[in-house]
C-alpha cells in the first residue's frame, strides 16, 4: 500500500507541529547519521529558495 501526500496543509504535518529547535536538531542528527558535513538547515533553506526563485 502506497501512501499519498496530503492534498492540503503541510506536507509533513508531524514535523511542522514541532518547534524550530526540535526541527533543527533533527536535521543536524540526520545529517550526522548520513555522514553529511558542511551543511546547515539555513544553507539548505537558502539553496531551496534560490531554486524556487529560478523556477518562478
Amino acid at each position: 500500500m502506497q501512501h499519498q501526500p496530503p492534498t492540503t496543509g503541510p506536507l509533513f504535518p508531524k514535523i511542522s507541529a514541532t518547534c524550530d529547535n526540535a526541527r533543527s536538531a533533527e536535521f543536524y542528527r540526520r545529517c550526522k547519521l548520513l555522514g553529511i558535513k558542511g551543511i546547515s538547515l539555513h544553507s539548505y533553506r537558502y539553496a531551496w529558495a534560490g531554486r524556487a526563485k529560478t523556477c518562478g
